[in-house]
């Protein structure tokens, strides 16, 4: 096969309840066929949606539904690092799920502008940006879906605008849920998010891995008084005073960070070294990760190097369409 190269061809199934793509809705709506939109959101509310089957307003709450899954989703790939490196609207979910797997990738070092698809000269779909983009993709949606909301056009733009005005509420309580945990916080108080802030700017200013850091936080004890004299040990004793504020109990914290944090994702260097012995009918590294991947969260010290960041000044891996 050829796509930048001449390429060994694989068959891979993916599975999913439904692969059925805000695109297709676009698709019916540019092309005037109006008629067929709601034939196609029926089937999915009856097959995906049944709670909302025969319901006066279905479409109303479908569509309410699947923005709050989108921002909740957007959240989760900005708590883990995951990057879409091509995040059109023909590649997004009906299910608020993590669908067309091709230039993807979780960060090593911190950047808020990591861009993982090489040909995204504008960084279009950069971590950063891509809340953003989720936003934009959903009011694509209800566009597409405004002759479900009403017929008159008013009516309907308004109805959208409703549903389009909840998605960052949405996100940002999804978001300070899941950045709350992986710090290990019970509680949301005044200034948490501006001690995460300063936690992800020193991710960044100092190049560090972020699975590696968030990972260690665990090992973090809120009685320990010891110090450094660098902006990273004035945020240490910060984090350690808000632990503190809430009688965090180490082991326990731990515990419930190591489920937050993954200790294993899937970089890319490991991926590149499993593909180049595949090329060889060498399939080990495949299914060496294969299983360390099934169990992310746990300590699996016999597959410690798969937890490692690749080797400092060790070439950045750019992915592709045709990764």
């Amino acid at each position: 096969m050829r796509r930048e190269k001449l390429e060994t061809a694989a068959v891979v199934c993916r599975v999913a309840p439904s692969f059925v793509r805000f695109g297709h809705f676009e698709y019916f709506y540019h092309k005037g066929e109006h008629e067929k939109l709601a034939p196609l959101a029926d089937h999915l509310i009856d097959e995906r949606f049944p709670h909302l089957a025969g319901c006066p307003d279905r479409y109303v709450a479908w569509l309410k539904e699947v923005v709050e899954r989108t921002a909740r989703l957007m959240a989760q790939w900005q708590s883990l690092g995951f990057c879409h490196g091509v995040m059109n609207t023909d590649n997004f979910s009906i299910l608020g799920l993590t669908l067309d797997y091709g230039p993807f990738g979780f960060m090593d070092t911190f950047r808020q502008h990591h861009v993982c698809n090489h040909s995204d000269y504008e960084g279009r779909y950069a971590y950063g940006a891509q809340p953003d983009i989720g936003r934009w993709n959903c009011t694509c949606l209800l566009q597409a879906a405004l002759p479900l909301l009403s017929k008159n056009e008013e009516e309907a733009g308004k109805i959208a605008s409703e549903i389009i005005d909840a998605y960052s509420g949405t996100f940002s309580r999804a978001a300070i849920q899941n950045w709350s945990a992986k710090f290990g916080l019970r509680e949301s108080k005044e200034g948490d998010v501006q001690l995460i802030v300063r936690f992800m700017e020193l991710l960044q200013k100092e190049r560090r891995d972020f699975t590696q850091s968030f990972r260690n936080l665990a090992s973090i004890r809120a009685m320990d008084e010891s110090s450094l004299d660098t902006e990273y040990g004035a945020w240490l004793r910060d984090y350690r005073a808000r632990l503190r504020s809430e009688s965090s109990l180490d082991e326990e914290r731990a515990e419930r960070m190591n489920r937050a944090n993954p200790k294993y994702v899937l970089r890319n260097h490991l991926a590149q070294q499993a593909i180049e012995k595949a090329v060889l009918d060498d399939y080990s590294e495949i299914e060496a990760l294969m299983k360390v991947l099934s169990f992310p969260y746990e300590e699996q010290p016999e597959m410690a190097r798969y937890a490692e960041a690749p080797s400092r000044g060790a070439p950045q891996i750019e992915v592709s369409c045709s990764s």
